[in-house]
């Protein structure tokens, strides 16, 4: 009979960056003591508060992080396992969650052979060794040694264990509720099952298995520190008006966020991450379901790109409009908000500046400026939905759809728009709608507090068009017409359900849903 090799190779993410975060506030006191023959009048004193954010410590570590399992095939088919250990620890309060999931997105084995088109798909879930179906592999993971258990588990056998299909989101395997400081231990197995039916090949596939430290228990998004650490919880526990200025864990850029009027919390800066193929977004730190490694790094040139499936970005560098209200100035066919028309138009550059780090700062000074006015990057809307968009479609014209992901941080995502939205939570319309901004931006209010919505213009052919006159936002929501997507557009008039091709360049916003959207 003709011998096949399924190689797992099962790949760990050492110190996996952790969307949790401890906050250690250290309260330092600097007193000056004059010496006694000063005068009393004269003496003074001073305090200042050190705030210090520390991340929690965590590791994991495979015992081995590439499998073999050798088999032979069989007409009724062949079943085999193979396993290894997995160690987590960690000192976060409130433990941790180990996520498993497809490496590239394809949860199939594949043949190395290019000639060979049969694949090892994912068994069905819960099967055992004996229910395994026709050329499928699953995973099982248990539990051997917890911190929180006195005695040792009984290790599973691989050859009855109960397994799971890898798929292609990030799946909750195991979690613990508080800090095994000496480590929990499982066993992790893989299992396969072939037949005649399956051409002779080595097939091979990559897992990723990432821990994530679980957020301590907040009562509101001031309590927290990075944008990871949001949750639906968080965001309806806080009251509205609540504002905090929270920090990326991807580039450890800060944005301020708030609770608005429609209940949901929202990004009040446009999106400013770099794309880079060099660091792909995980689900350990970004809104997508699998790994997403991006095509092609952000520029600092406008891209000029009519490819609906590309995922082209565009840093204009630190910007903002000294006059955020005014769009009746603006500059339009501009190669950079450099060019003098744009800096007419009341863009300045602040990269030689620090943001303020109070929510009511005042715009620009000398040495400071609000971050809440800053341009941001451009991003097609391929980008903005990590790659999902062009493969997202609407069943009828009358129906939209949403893209599943997005380069929101994890627990974000973008906004829905289109005219099926206009009532649902997390849409630009319904947002609007409690601000009484859905047919008129109110003189510039719309770019103002509590919105901070920009006439930061878009990207069309190389150029920024009416930056400063038009305000573009990406929706995560497909139109059923061919290759546009819902947005939301403002100037001297708003339509929260506009809709534009996919190869432009707009901002992003992204929300935190007081429900899982």
């Amino acid at each position: 009979m003709p011998h096949f090799i399924a190689r797992h190779r099962a790949h760990s993410l050492a110190k996996t960056p952790l969307p949790a975060a401890l906050t250690l506030l250290t309260f330092l006191a600097l007193a000056l003591t004059l010496p006694a023959f000063h005068l009393a009048a004269h003496a003074t004193s001073t305090s200042t508060t050190v705030s210090v954010a520390v991340r929690p410590v965590l590791s994991i570590a495979i015992g081995s992080d590439q499998l073999a399992l050798d088999l032979v095939q069989s007409p009724d088919g062949t079943f085999g396992a193979v396993s290894t250990s997995l160690n987590v620890a960690t000192n976060a309060a409130d433990g941790y969650s180990v996520y498993l999931y497809a490496a590239n997105g394809d949860p199939d084995l594949k043949p190395a052979t290019a000639s060979t088109t049969t694949t090892i798909s994912p068994v069905a879930a819960n099967s055992t060794p004996d229910t395994f179906g026709a050329n499928t592999w699953g995973y099982s993971l248990a539990a051997t040694s917890l911190a929180t258990h006195p005695d040792p588990l009984p290790a599973p056998d691989p050859d009855t264990a109960t397994y799971h299909p890898v798929s292609a989101r990030a799946d909750t395997v195991a979690t613990s509720t508080s800090a095994p400081s000496s480590g929990d231990t499982y066993s992790l197995a893989f299992g396969a099952n072939v037949t005649n039916d399956l051409a002779p090949d080595s097939y091979s596939g990559a897992v990723v298995i990432s821990v994530v430290a679980n957020p301590a228990e907040v009562s509101s998004l001031t309590e927290l520190t990075f944008m990871q650490d949001i949750s639906p919880a968080v965001c309806q526990n806080s009251p509205a008006g609540a504002t905090k200025q929270l920090t990326d864990t991807r580039d450890g850029k800060k944005y301020w966020v708030a609770k608005l009027e429609d209940g949901n919390c929202w990004m009040l800066q446009n999106l400013d991450l770099d794309l880079d193929p060099a660091r792909p977004l995980t689900p350990a730190d970004s809104d997508v379901s699998r790994v997403w490694t991006p095509d092609t790094a952000t520029s600092t040139t406008i891209f000029n790109s009519n490819d609906e499936t590309a995922t082209l970005s565009y840093d204009p560098g630190l910007y903002l409009k000294s006059n955020p209200t005014a769009f009746n100035q603006y500059c339009t066919s501009s190669t950079s908000l450099a060019d003098p028309s744009c800096q007419s138009a009341g863009f300045v550059d602040v990269s030689n500046r620090t943001a303020a780090t109070t929510p009511d700062a005042e715009l620009l000074t000398d040495q400071t400026y609000d971050a809440h006015y800053l341009v941001g990057n451009y991003y097609q809307w391929n980008a903005a939905t990590a790659g999902t968009g062009v493969t997202t479609t609407a069943a009828t014209a009358e129906s939209d759809a949403d893209a599943p992901d997005s380069i929101c941080p994890r627990g974000w995502q973008l906004p829905v728009a289109g005219p099926d939205d206009n009532t649902t939570s997390g849409s630009f319309y319904e947002l609007l709608g409690h601000y009484d901004l859905t047919t008129s931006s109110h003189n510039g209010a719309i770019a103002s507090s509590p919105l901070y919505l920009q006439y930061s213009g878009y990207i069309y052919q190389g150029q920024i068009y009416q930056a400063g006159y038009t305000g573009r936002y990406w929706s995560s929501t497909v139109s059923p017409a061919n290759h546009i997507a819902y947005s939301l557009y403002f100037s001297n008039s708003v339509a929260p359900t506009d809709y534009y091709f996919y190869f432009n360049g707009f901002p992003v916003r992204c929300l935190a849903s007081t429900r899982e959207l």
